[in-house]
């Protein structure tokens, strides 16, 4: 059987470009210079010691590494915003969520695990929301063998990071086997996010997983992805046909078509609201009180049993830019990233 590789896109979860270090570099001045003018605001994050239960990313880096970490975010949003970020005063959502990687207190265990991803669905949320069937974990990159996993398609992934993502089919030819364990022993050496920023996919144990493909065979699930400000939806974006014809669609919390594009994807045509949109809505809030972001992601497959994806804190890296300027400031204007939960 073929391996299909998944065809995500940068604004909904692609692996993010190795940054390019000469313009990190460029940037180390207008990073410091930021960072500068962040310790002397008098409500500094630097001096307010982290939540309990909680890490930033100032918690993570040391002070040379700080600025050197904060300068790759910076080139990197440079050349896709073509503007620096004000991150002594962040006001659009993706300044905001540039600036919330390294100052917005993170809830432990990290959301960045794949696999902890389910223990922040509140109880009374699960008969309505499902949790991937996962039948397999482990730390080493040999799958297991034919006769222990029944046969039908699975997504083999890593727990740390986007885009480590292989669909793959069992029974596995040898081939098949080889060319996965390669790809799975690849990822288990990625360092992924750290050096821009993204922290919290490196403070767990890595792990791969296979989960079963949740739709018809040979076709895609919609994806629904919940934009969660201080607790409250305020985006939500549907994936559709991602491996084969990949179009998004842009929803207001009430439903209400966005006139919102993607840079390099078409746009999906309005789909008539599916059945378990509340319950994904609600759900997505109840994890999302735990949080200042969170984008939840959910599966819809055809039995219409929504299912728990996984949680995402900075979506693209804050690289992908809105198609209209004053929906990223209107969207920023919801969020205070210095706040876990709603807003007093």
């Amino acid at each position: 059987m073929p391996i299909r590789r998944s065809n995500s896109t940068m604004v909904e979860g692609q692996r993010q470009p190795v940054p390019d270090r000469e313009n990190s570099d460029k940037y180390l001045n207008v990073a410091a210079s930021q960072l500068a003018s962040i310790l002397a605001l008098p409500d500094t994050p630097f001096v307010i010691p982290p939540l309990p239960g909680t890490m930033r990313g100032i918690d993570v880096y040391r002070a040379q590494s700080l600025v050197r970490v904060v300068a790759c975010a910076i080139g990197m949003y440079v050349r896709s915003h073509r503007r620096l970020p004000n991150l002594v005063r962040p006001a659009s959502m993706n300044e905001k969520l540039l600036w919330s990687k390294f100052f917005t207190p993170m809830p432990m265990p990290s959301a960045g695990d794949k696999l902890a991803t389910a223990s922040y669905l509140p109880p009374d949320h699960r008969g309505r929301i499902a949790s991937p069937d996962r039948v397999w974990t482990s730390t080493e990159p040999l799958l297991p063998a034919n006769d222990e996993v029944p046969p039908g398609v699975y997504f083999q992934k890593a727990n740390h990071g986007c885009g480590f993502n292989l669909e793959i089919r069992y029974p596995l030819s040898e081939e098949a086997r080889a060319t996965a364990q390669t790809t799975a022993s690849t990822w288990l050496t990625e360092d992924y996010g750290l050096s821009w920023g993204e922290w919290w996919y490196a403070v767990f144990e890595r792990r791969l997983l296979l989960e079963a493909h949740l739709g018809v065979m040979e076709s895609d699930v919609p994806d629904w992805k919940f934009w969660v400000l201080n607790g409250r939806v305020h985006l939500a974006v549907v994936c559709q046909e991602r491996a084969t014809n990949h179009r998004l669609g842009f929803y207001g919390r009430n439903f209400e078509c966005l006139p919102l594009k993607h840079p390099s994807l078409p746009q999906a045509e309005p789909v008539p609201k599916p059945a378990a949109y509340d319950a994904m809505l609600v759900a997505a809030e109840a994890i999302g009180q735990r949080f200042s972001f969170a984008r939840v992601d959910f599966y819809l497959p055809p039995s219409g049993q929504a299912t728990l994806g996984e949680i995402t804190l900075c979506p693209n890296n804050a690289l992908t830019p809105f198609s209209r300027a004053d929906f990223d400031c209107q969207l920023g204007e919801h969020w205070d990233p210095r706040v876990i939960g709603p807003r007093s």
